[in-house]
């Protein structure tokens, strides 16, 4: 089985991709199981932002993203400035 999905830059913040938004390339991306145990192997964000992980066929995961390009956030309406910024 495989997890995708894209990381993107979401301008209007309503947590869907839209003509103005756009994908971050380089993004690292996990996925953990229950046990909070890493499966698959850890991938980057392509060119376009999207990204694939194998993992085992009905496995439930968490998908942990980090390494944001410089000046981009995770979540930023949480503090004002962002959670995640550098």
């Amino acid at each position: 089985a495989q997890v995708t999905g894209k990381v993107f830059q979401d301008f209007n913040a309503n947590g869907m991709i839209g003509t103005a938004d756009f994908g971050l390339a380089g993004v690292t991306v996990k996925a953990f199981n229950a046990s909070g145990i890493q499966v698959g192997t850890t991938q980057y964000t392509d060119a376009n932002g999207n990204y694939s992980i194998a993992v085992t066929a009905g496995t439930q995961v968490r998908i942990e993203f980090s390494g944001f390009p410089s000046g981009f956030c995770q979540k930023r309406n949480i503090c004002g400035v962002g959670v995640g910024c550098r």
